[in-house]
């Protein structure tokens, strides 16, 4: 039986359904080929691997974290990188674990891809993408909420927050929201708020997915890479700078009608273009 195993070295509960998508799409995968799912699939924390175990396939979380790849014993080892190199501790990182015995990596991120270090057939573009396992379906509900932003809260984002807060705005900023907990609030927003970490981000797709997944509006600051297949003005507002927020967001949320059309448009699309599964294959399909 074949057997696969996904270890988050960063903290589980941020990419619980990235690790979750990864064994969906297996299964799916294996499915269509063979007639039966994979076979046996674990997802865990690293500190509970047993490194002399051989799995056929090894997917590593990594978020910039450092770990021994090179520990694992046997099969294929993937680095699954989700978050952006802006820096040169980041950067230093994601050379190592190139250096030490990745044989693939998953990059969702293309300014990444663009890096190489060296290793240009190794690394691959897989944006993350829908996949049924974002997708809650809970009940619409009282829309109470001005303004969610969910997501780690860097000095430039609680300066938003405070922005926000001192114009009137019902507003929900939280570092400590995950899985249905995230998404019934997010059921609860008349506006889910993008902001960029630092100001060399790009616009965070993994952040955006649960919203879009739930059929709900974005406001994302602007982005100077774009928004994937996203389109300003028809999937996503943009805003640029606090003052164009705070602008944005007194709109937004006395506008429903609009809010609901966009949200719509942008949940269409990324079923029919951005299918997780299908971009997996693309960058797997040769090891499962």
């Amino acid at each position: 039986m074949k057997k696969a195993r996904i270890i988050c070295v960063a903290n589980g509960l941020v990419f619980q359904e990235l690790m979750e998508s990864i064994a969906y799409s297996l299964d799916e995968i294996s499915l269509k080929n063979t007639g039966k799912k994979y076979g046996k699939i674990i997802i865990q924390d690293d500190t509970k691997v047993n490194v002399n175990e051989p799995f056929d396939l090894n997917f590593i979380i990594r978020a910039f974290r450092p770990y021994g790849v090179g520990r694992l014993a046997g099969g294929k080892r993937i680095l699954v990188q989700p978050e952006e190199c802006w820096n040169d501790r980041e950067k230093g990182f994601y050379r190592h674990a190139l250096t030490v015995g990745c044989d693939r990596v998953l990059e969702m991120y293309d300014e990444n891809v663009k890096l190489k270090f060296g290793y240009p057939d190794v690394i691959k573009y897989c944006p993350v993408g829908y996949s049924p396992v974002w997708e809650k379906n809970l009940p619409e509900v009282e829309e109470d909420i001005d303004v969610l932003f969910h997501g780690s809260l860097t000095p430039r984002r609680k300066e938003f927050a405070r922005a926000l807060g001192t114009a009137g705005f019902n507003c929900v900023f939280s570092d400590k929201l995950y899985g249905l907990e995230r998404e019934k609030k997010i059921m609860r927003s008349k506006v889910v708020l993008n902001i960029k970490a630092h100001p060399k981000w790009s616009y965070g797709p993994l952040h955006c997915l649960p919203t879009q997944c739930q059929k709900k509006f974005i406001l994302a600051e602007k982005a100077d890479g774009g928004y994937g297949p996203f389109i300003p003005g028809r999937h996503l507002s943009e805003y640029n700078g606090i003052d164009d927020c705070l602008a944005k967001v007194d709109y937004w949320i006395s506008h429903e009608k609009e809010r609901k059309e966009f949200s719509i448009r942008a949940y269409n699309l990324m079923v029919k273009e951005c299918d997780f599964t299908k971009i997996f294959e693309g960058v797997m399909g040769d090891y499962i």
